[in-house]
């Protein structure tokens, strides 16, 4: 019997499209109740007067909520955010000579910018994301029953490099040496007399 080897090849699928419909609906939370949402250029301008009057840009927005800001918004709620826009300019007046209402203003105004995207688009935001799926191609030997996966492509990590300590150098003690003792000075003779070098 012949030995052979069968190598099967599976073609692609097809690439399949996905549809996700995101949905986002702006609840009413603190924020938007005490801050109004009003035209951009209203924000701008009540940011400006609470750069330089801290507090009187706050008053003004608590004003303008009966006439060009929070669309939708009923009676009741719009004199809630009249009252507290009003006393929180009150406030960040008389906090202005400690330096804090200064920033609280500054602050409150640029929440009323960012804000001002809800007066323009109050209703729900709906966002439809298509995206396509694409799968590889697998090979299958079927003597073996293995399957391999093409090679991916995209970014290869470089493999790991670890720390390699440097070798030992420790303290290397001289060799041992025997007591030697010192040389002996030259001995002289007293006994016999000078000679005399001529």
């Amino acid at each position: 019997m012949a030995n052979t080897n069968t190598t099967v090849v599976v073609q692609p699928m097809q690439p399949q499209t996905q549809h996700v419909i995101v949905q986002q609906t702006n609840q009413p939370n603190a924020c938007r109740a005490a801050i109004p949402s009003m035209h951009i250029a209203m924000a701008v301008t009540c940011l400006i007067l609470n750069i330089f009057l801290p507090g009187i840009g706050t008053i003004v927005a608590g004003f303008a909520v009966f006439c060009c800001a929070n669309p939708g918004q009923s009676d009741g709620g719009k004199v809630g955010t009249f009252c507290l826009n009003f006393w929180v300019g009150i406030l960040q007046l008389f906090l202005t000579l400690f330096l804090v209402g200064w920033i609280w203003a500054i602050i409150w105004g640029t929440v009323m910018i960012a804000m001002s995207a809800d007066y323009h688009n109050p209703g729900t935001l709906t966002t439809m994301t298509t995206g396509t799926v694409v799968t590889n191609s697998t090979v299958v030997n079927t003597q073996q029953m293995q399957v391999t996966q093409p090679p991916q492509q995209g970014y290869n990590q470089p493999p790991q490099q670890g720390y390699n300590q440097p070798p030992q150098q420790g303290y290397n003690q001289p060799p041992q040496q025997g007591y030697n003792q010192p040389p002996q000075p030259p001995s002289y003779d007293m006994g016999a007399p000078p000679q005399e070098k001529y």
